[in-house]
């Protein structure tokens, strides 16, 4: 479940084993459902069980993914799977090739929702591109709040081309 993007019909089959045997069902007798669903999966300080659906779980460990690619470069795993998939050193840009592995699948379907939620942490500069990663508090780039269009040229300029040795 944390590397495999299982499809829906699996997660909702997953959680349809998960209600049977909550309630003491097997494959003959259907028992009487006390609860809904949706009401044992809120969390147990609430009084409830705590269950986790499987669809979100699933989902959950594929965000993780995303974001060990984003900020474990040096784990084998992300290092393989960045020279597979990833054009350069530009991770925000992922690319949707076929065929592709379901792993790789997993993380495209879940890409969209960790990409924007991400700010660079700028450091030094030399790795943050200035006019299109996400270092405003708005998460938006730069490049779309400017006030002209960028020049080409200077697109792919990092934030240390901007900044001199005393860091003014």
């Amino acid at each position: 479940m944390q590397t495999i993007f299982f499809p829906k019909q699996l997660c909702d089959d997953i959680d349809k084993s998960s209600r049977s045997f909550i309630w003491g069902e097997d494959g003959h007798n259907r028992r009487i459902h006390a609860l809904a669903w949706e009401t044992l999966c809120k969390p147990k300080d609430g009084g409830c069980l705590g269950l986790r659906e499987a669809r979100k779980v699933n989902l959950s460990f594929m965000m993780k993914n995303c974001w060990a690619l984003c900020s474990q470069p040096n784990k084998l795993w992300v290092q393989v799977v960045q020279s597979k998939y990833v054009c350069g050193e530009d991770i925000i840009s992922v690319i949707h090739k076929k065929p592709t592995s379901n792993l790789w699948r997993g993380i495209c379907e879940v890409w969209d929702k960790v990409v924007h939620n991400i700010a660079w942490n700028i450091g030094n500069g030399k790795s943050t591109k200035f006019w299109s990663d996400r270092c405003l508090p708005s998460n938006k780039i730069l490049s779309e709040v400017a006030i002209q269009t960028v020049p080409m040229e200077i697109q792919s300029r990092k934030v240390a081309n901007f900044v001199d040795a005393n860091e003014n």
